[in-house]
């Protein structure tokens, strides 16, 4: 038996709707616009069924010798107007492979896919992106370079051969659209202009190697588009009757939540245990939360160790010392990104950026928790200005710094959804330009950590300064803008007032060699006690064994050590600034002061450390105020959020 002639190319270019429109053996197939029925082939007759349906009589007779060819007995044949199909079957799969473009009428032709389409169903349909203005291209070198005779012949009235519209991507999906399909995937045909036009081989579909980098562009939301034509993968868009919406509308928050479909979620992070700190230690409680809801969890993080003996298989570490972290960590993340339907991002700048990057390549959406201004805290940091936060926002800088906010706004602007951890942190990312609609806020909380307090560690810590010591402690990352130098500062009128009295420095940072020689200027270098990084096992000890604890911050999103000391009933001052009036009510269940005010830390030390019983009352109101802080409330409203974005 001789071979029929038929186009081979589109043979060899069609390798790549199997690998993203798979078709089941038990599944029947209608091949609307089939033309020789190379389609039939790509498959290798896998499938229950295929219906083909041409309007052309001799691609029909091809298609014929084809299927007899390749002994494809599973294959129906119908000539007809694919805009008028004389079929009543549905079928479970229909594919529209270089038609829609070529139909009088587009709407009809989609009106009968949806007629013959089962509604749990796909489509598979392909649209002209790059290959009509590389096919005119080509054209031209041909005729006016290469002194080609053109091939085309064109007749009077409808041709079926050529394109009859060269509509923008856009105007072909507004189709489908209002004809009640939804996509659910696209990539390009192949990024290679239509190189067959000057006689050259489709190599990149025939090398395999050549093939898989294409493909791997073609998939990237930054490049489908502009392929030579758009692979697309829809489905109908099943319209929910009236009385059905009335129930939905009548349901709490809390049972939308439970009904909606749960995702798999990534977390990219740039901390997890074992470092030490409420952050790190609210993710571990988040996977198990999460999971409980039935989320699918992973989570990569930048860590000192390449691997835990607990991280098991949804746990991914890279190494912060090693060479070319960075590029690793994204790597990896571009990888997990792909299993994800959403990625949950913890740190603004190097992993928000990666989470950026990732949306505009793979389309993945992401929520950032906005727990503070990375930008403002580098360029404090580095000594590149000592404005406040709020005045940062609105005031132009440097190239340096303007680069830096530039940076965190596109970060910040991309995000499907911002989860501010304070009302504070949320009126800077209204500043920074994100809309209000897009913010959510939800606060940090510590009950769902089991008690670490060791009362008998609490007391050795007490005795060993001295019976009767006055007992000061801070916890922070060492940086300008947590005030630890005010601190330093009134420790010697407190040691002219108290006699015995010590300062707790909890915590390290680019500040410490500064703060000590402070210290030894003031000569209270005895008196303040440098700890380094205790872990989080031992910190409530240190927190309990103070008479008071002070954070005299300039900046503070919503800090989950002023919660953790109220949990350990030891009173507190704060400043005025931040998201520390949303946890401390001034007289109430505490003190607040200006920053870095010498005179006010001075009195408000004095007045607590004088006063036992006003210090009990602020403890007492501390763990009514608490309460607000509830686990619970965090990861309900953490779970709708999640489900509101996947199922959007």
């Amino acid at each position: 038996m001789l071979k029929p002639k038929f186009k081979s190319g589109k043979l060899i270019s069609g390798i790549v709707y199997p690998e993203i429109f798979p078709i089941s053996s038990n599944e029947t197939v209608l091949n609307v616009g089939c033309g020789d029925g190379v389609q039939a082939i790509t498959y290798k007759g896998h499938f229950k069924k295929m219906v083909g349906v041409d309007i052309d009589k001799n691609s029909l007779i091809t298609a014929w010798q084809v299927a007899d060819y390749y002994q494809i007995n599973n294959l129906e044949l119908v000539e007809a107007n694919v805009e008028n199909i004389p079929l009543t079957e549905q079928f479970d799969k229909v594919m529209a492979i270089d038609i829609i473009e070529h139909v009088i009428q587009p709407d009809l032709l989609v009106k009968e896919i949806k007629r013959l389409l089962k509604d749990d169903g796909q489509l598979l349909i392909t649209f002209p992106a790059m290959h009509d203005k590389w096919e005119h291209f080509f054209q031209f070198v041909g005729r006016q370079i290469l002194r080609r005779q053109s091939k085309t012949v064109y007749q009077e009235g409808w041709d079926p051969r050529q394109h009859q519209y060269d509509y923008p991507l856009k105007k072909w999906f507004s189709i489908l659209e209002a004809n009640g399909f939804i996509l659910v995937k696209s990539r390009a045909s192949t990024l290679f202009p239509p190189l067959h036009y000057l006689g050259l081989p489709r190599f990149w579909f025939s090398n395999k190697f050549i093939h898989l980098i294409d493909k791997f562009f073609c998939e990237l939301p930054v490049f489908k588009n502009y392929g030579q034509a758009l692979v697309g993968v829809l489905k109908k868009n099943i319209k929910v009757e009236e009385t059905a919406i009335e129930t939905l509308e009548e349901q709490s928050p809390s049972s939308l939540s439970a009904t909606a479909k749960p995702g798999k979620i990534l977390i990219a992070t740039g901390i997890y245990p074992p470092d030490i700190g409420g952050p790190a230690t609210i993710l571990k409680a988040l996977i198990n939360s999460l999971e409980k809801n039935n989320f699918a969890v992973k989570l990569i993080t930048y860590s000192d160790i390449d691997k835990s003996a607990n991280d098991g298989d949804k746990l991914f570490r890279i190494n912060r010392q090693k060479f070319l972290n960075q590029s690793r960590y994204f790597l990896k993340m571009f990888q997990l990104a792909k299993w994800a339907d959403l990625i949950y991002v913890t740190d603004t700048y190097s992993v928000g950026y990666f989470a950026y990057l990732i949306k505009k390549l793979l389309g993945k959406k992401y929520v950032l928790r906005f727990v503070g201004d990375s930008a403002w805290e580098t360029a404090v940091a580095s000594g590149w200005t000592t404005d406040y936060i709020a005045d940062f926002q609105v005031k132009e800088y440097d190239a340096k710094i303007e680069k830096l906010k530039k940076r965190r706004q596109k970060i910040l602007l991309e995000a499907d959804l911002i989860i501010a951890v304070s009302n504070f942190i949320a009126l800077i990312a209204k500043q920074i330009g994100v809309s209000k609609n897009k913010i959510r806020i939800i606060y940090n909380s510590v009950d769902f950590i089991a008690s670490e307090i060791n009362d008998n560690e609490a007391e050795k810590i007490k005795n060993r300064f001295g019976a009767g010591t006055k007992i000061i402690a801070t916890a922070c990352r060492l940086t300008p803008w947590k005030g630890v130098d005010g601190l330093i500062k009134i420790m010697p009128k407190l040691k002219e007032k108290f006699g015995q009295v010590v300062l707790l420095i909890l915590g390290d940072g680019p500040a410490l060699d500064d703060l000590q020689q402070l210290a030894r200027e003031l000569k209270v270098e005895n008196e303040v006690k440098f700890l380094g990084r205790i872990s989080h096992e031992k910190v409530a000890n240190y927190f309990k064994a103070a008479d008071l604890f002070i954070l005299n911050t300039n900046y503070e999103a919503m800090s989950h050590t002023l919660l953790e000391v109220m949990r350990v009933k030891t009173p507190i001052i704060a400043t005025f600034s931040g998201g520390n009036p949303e946890v401390i009510d001034n007289n109430e269940n505490g003190l607040l002061v200006e920053y870095n005010n010498l005179d006010q830390l001075t009195e408000a030390a004095i007045r607590i450390l004088s006063d036992s019983n006003l210090a009990d009352d602020f403890t007492q109101k501390a763990a009514d105020k608490l309460k607000i802080f509830n686990w619970d409330k965090t990861i309900s409203e953490t779970v709708k959020i999640l489900n509101e974005i996947i199922n959007d």
